[in-house]
């Protein structure tokens, strides 16, 4: 994300550019990018706004009546139509306020009504750093590795597993005469692996055949040293966003790698095993959840077929882009989905657009290696929405969730939610 062009858009939101600052705003959004920037300043905007005693201190039928006159506001100028052959900088940012104030107006409503719903309290004193690159490599032999952190992940080869810097990753042999001698795989016959990460971690990996995974925070895939046979299988507990490759005959021709030990067919089906789920692919992009008490399969590109149980392709669903299968004990459904919000964790992002309280302290939870506990079971289900970036520290996550009236106290690896 461009820092720069978020200070950009926050200053045009301010009504404080020039001329030709508010021409290029003009021309990024008109041109349809940098709405990551875009929605960043948007949501610094809102934040804020819920600093402001016009909002933080209104009683819930003050608030109505600031709705009222927003969308009032808005209706009226939405209709307003110049032309904008001669208009001066200063009215286009009228314009462009009036066409994109769907982007802003969610956020600012949100934090309004947030605001009202709790009273304010204080930021807690303890801090806790954001998650970052770890995670544990176990052998077949149950021997456990704990993997570089300052790598982003390790790359499977054919005799051994490098780091992403192409560094090898200590006391692993695979295949071959060597590994034989040193412990490893007998010949070339594969062996079972796992990458686990704890709570507070994640990590990369690209398999034998080239398909990628990034691997979230708490979440285990086991997986074999080399595919065989006519399927590709793998299994995973957590989330995990899955890169398939759909030629792995192109992946066994990489440095290092024999391509008589990597299936030859082109499309040979890649298999995601998890809870009670089985999802089969060719070659797409996709993102699954599995964290309790439902898997969540969210489709990016291309098509896969999800089942419940394995059992078959009458007892699921094919997916298309920008769908999402949900699996909840004995319920399978499938329904549109935000697939921004569904890979936001790939990207170093919290999304909570339409989540309740409950769901986004889970995510924290699991990022920051935290226990939470609420003193209230109903603060739970009150509403949040916002875009926040993982890598703040635990106080700046806390200080936007306390601007809503929320307290907290950590003590150890416990983190407590009350209202003041």
């Amino acid at each position: 994300m461009d820092a720069q062009l978020v200070a950009l858009f926050r200053k045009f939101q301010d009504n404080h550019c020039d001329a030709a600052e508010a021409q290029q705003v003009l021309q990024y959004i008109e041109s349809g990018h940098h709405l990551d920037e875009w929605e960043a300043a948007i949501a610094q905007h809102a934040s804020l706004l819920m600093d402001s005693p016009e909002v933080a201190n209104r009683t819930p039928e003050q608030a109505t009546a600031l709705y009222q006159r927003i969308m009032a506001a808005t209706a009226a100028q939405t209709h307003t139509k110049p032309t904008t052959q001669t208009l001066r900088p200063s009215i286009k940012q009228r314009l462009l306020y009036r066409k994109y104030s769907y982007l802003i107006l969610p956020i600012l409503l949100a934090a309004i009504a947030t605001a009202i719903y709790f009273n304010r309290s204080n930021l807690p004193v303890q801090d806790v750093a954001p998650g970052y690159n770890q995670a544990t490599l176990t052998l077949a032999d149950g021997t456990k590795i704990a993997l570089d952190s300052a790598q982003s992940g390790i790359v499977v080869n054919d005799q051994d597993i490098k780091y992403s810097n192409g560094n090898p990753v200590q006391n692993v042999i695979l295949s071959g005469e060597r590994g034989k001698e040193q412990g490893g795989a007998e010949g070339s016959l594969p062996t079972s692996l796992t990458l686990t990460t704890p709570k507070g971690g994640q990590y990369q990996i690209i398999l034998s055949d080239g398909t990628k995974v990034w691997l979230n925070a708490a979440s285990t895939l086991k997986y074999p040293s080399r595919f065989s046979g006519d399927s590709r299988e793998v299994y995973l507990e957590g989330e995990a966003y899955f890169e398939v490759n759909n030629n792995p005959s192109i992946g066994a021709m990489q440095d290092n790698r024999k391509s008589y030990l990597v299936n030859r067919k082109s499309n040979a089906p890649f298999i995601v095993k998890s809870r009670n789920q089985q999802t089969t692919v060719l070659g797409t992009e996709f993102n699954i959840n599995s964290y309790e008490p439902s898997v969540k399969t969210t489709l990016v590109t291309g098509a896969v077929q999800v089942s419940s149980d394995g059992r078959g392709r009458n007892d699921g669903f094919v997916l298309k882009p920008g769908e999402q299968s949900i699996l909840k004990a004995d319920n399978f459904t499938k329904t549109k989905t935000d697939i921004q919000k569904s890979i936001a964790w790939k990207n170093n992002e919290f999304r909570f657009t339409g989540e309740n309280l409950g769901g986004a302290m889970q995510q924290i939870a699991r990022w920051y290696d935290l226990n939470v506990i609420f003193t209230d079971e109903a603060l739970k289900q009150a509403p949040v929405s916002g875009i926040i970036n993982r890598q703040e520290n635990l106080s700046t996550i806390l200080r936007i969730f306390e601007k809503a009236g929320l307290k907290f106290t950590i003590t150890g690896k416990r983190l407590t939610i009350k209202k003041k």
